[in-house]
């Protein structure tokens, strides 16, 4: 039986989710939006109607994220702070349901140690301050889970309402992000394992009411209504492959990657030192039982280890793997911690999450950077306002990198850009299309000041001016991107 302890106070929960909450606010504004949330506002500033039209043709597997910030900002505006503020409730709701986790499957203070430690990551800051969907999926992933546990030790009646509530989070979840619909075959491995240590612990370990059979059909169900659920957006989504270009196979870089869930490489080792540790010590002691349950570990194991390892082995063959992608595996991780630092008493609890937090402080203060989300776009818009005028010309040599553009828009709206063939909206795409180069070199005969915003290897080198008369006056350099204004004489 998975559950050991029952509700208990509900400041166990309510307490990390206002710390993370109030860790994840502090200075969210500070750091720069970066190109994924320019996309974001790239989709939602258009009608209702057109943002519907768009995902029939693009980012689809965004859709349902987009759908709800073009709620959100009709309510709240696009400033960063509205844009971000659902991020950081989703992981505020992540730590209260992992906090509430563990204290029913071990204890009240591993509960709150594990919704602190959580509270702690730097990880969890960085996509709690960004407006993409991957917090709130790791939301409905703890939401899923604590149903899925919370079905395991109801009656018949009650188990239908939490296993249906356990359906539609997870179809919450894939229409998040499809790649965490694997969550479920981590979900029938820890269904798995709970029987088996059921059958082994015989007429000492008390069964679900009804037995696991129900449970097991119940919880086949409702995974198969939520895939049913999610399979448009899969179908369409496989017509849409082209759009996830920029992932790379698998290297050792991206196996190794998998520890930043935790944060730093310095914090990473400590939370899974707290752990080996905890399992060995107690192991020794015949403690293992009682500090880390059978249990816990049937659930954060595989929730845990189950989805990297598909995407890492998946992406061996065609890349899927990124760490957004995963960040849904977190809380598995802080239930262990939590749970070890428990097995130290108050005491030695408090001392060891308070060396996390230590350790945790200057990845907090790095994801509070202006510049911390890759792009510093809020100062790339900052040139062009400063040192354009209005007529003057704009490329991105890149289709993609309108998203600066849509990121801080005002500064460029006085720019003419050459180098479009149909807006976003025109096009019934995320971006735009791509003037033709004649097309474009044809506008350019009337241009003499011309901005042209560079990525990637091939900067310095724009093909399209060959011959044009064009000379480079001057280049910034912001986090990478350069920012360059070429000149002819009338």
């Amino acid at each position: 039986m998975p559950e050991r302890h029952a509700d208990g106070p509900a400041w166990v929960a309510i307490i990390p989710a206002l710390v993370t909450l109030a860790v994840t606010l502090y200075q969210i504004q500070r750091p720069s939006l970066w190109r994924d949330e320019g996309a974001t506002l790239a989709a939602v500033h258009r009608s209702l109607p057109q943002l519907l039209s768009m995902l029939g043709h693009t980012d689809v597997v965004n859709g349902a994220y987009y759908a709800l910030m073009w709620f959100v900002t009709r309510a709240a505006g696009t400033s960063a702070l509205a844009l971000r503020f659902p991020s950081a409730a989703g992981m505020a709701v992540a730590a209260g349901v992992t906090a509430a986790l563990g204290r029913r499957l071990v204890s009240t203070r591993a509960g709150l140690a594990a919704g602190l430690v959580f509270a702690a990551l730097p990880s969890v800051t960085w996509y709690a301050q960004d407006a993409r969907s991957y917090a709130l999926v790791t939301a409905l992933a703890t939401i899923a889970s604590y149903l899925l546990v919370r079905s395991m030790a109801a009656a018949a009646g009650r188990r239908r309402r939490w296993l249906a509530g356990y359906g539609a989070s997870v179809a919450a979840l894939g229409l998040g992000n499809i790649f965490a619909l694997l969550l479920i075959p981590a979900h029938g491995l820890t269904l798995a394992l709970w029987a088996r240590r059921q059958r082994a612990a015989g007429a000492d370990a008390p069964p679900a009411p009804g037995g696991y059979a129900p449970v097991v059909r119940g919880w086949l169900a409702a995974s198969v209504a939520a895939v049913a659920v999610t399979s448009p957006v899969m179908v369409i989504s496989v017509g849409q492959r082209g759009e996830v270009s920029w992932l790379k196979r698998l290297d050792a870089a991206q196996a190794a990657s998998v520890h930043q869930l935790l944060g730093p490489s310095a914090l990473a080792a400590l939370v899974l030192l707290v752990i080996v540790a905890t399992l060995a010590f107690c192991a020794l002691r015949g403690r293992l039982a009682t500090d880390m349950p059978s249990c816990l570990l049937a659930l954060s194991l595989p929730w845990l280890l189950l989805p990297p390892a598909v995407l890492l082995a998946a992406s061996a063959v065609h890349p899927v793997y990124s760490l957004r992608y995963i960040m849904f595996c977190a809380p598995a991780a802080v239930l262990l911690a939590g749970a070890g630092l428990a097995s130290l008493g108050w005491a030695g609890g408090v001392a060891g999450l308070a060396l996390i937090v230590l350790v945790a402080l200057p990845g907090q203060a790095t994801d509070r950077r202006v510049g911390s989300h890759s792009e510093n776009l809020r100062q790339l818009s900052h040139l062009v306002a400063v040192y354009s005028r209005p007529g003057d010309a704009l490329l991105f040599p890149r289709l993609n990198d309108h998203e600066f553009e849509a990121a801080y828009p005002s500064p460029y709206r006085r720019l003419r850009d050459v180098g479009l063939a149909q807006t976003p909206t025109q096009s019934v795409t995320l971006l735009g299309t791509a003037a033709p180069t004649q097309v474009i070199r044809g506008r350019l005969a009337a241009v003499d000041r011309l901005w042209a915003i560079e990525t990637g290897n091939e900067r310095g080198h724009v093909p399209l001016l060959t011959g044009l008369g064009f000379r480079l006056t001057h280049r910034w350099t912001v986090t990478g991107i350069w920012l360059e204004l070429y000149t002819r004489p009338s």
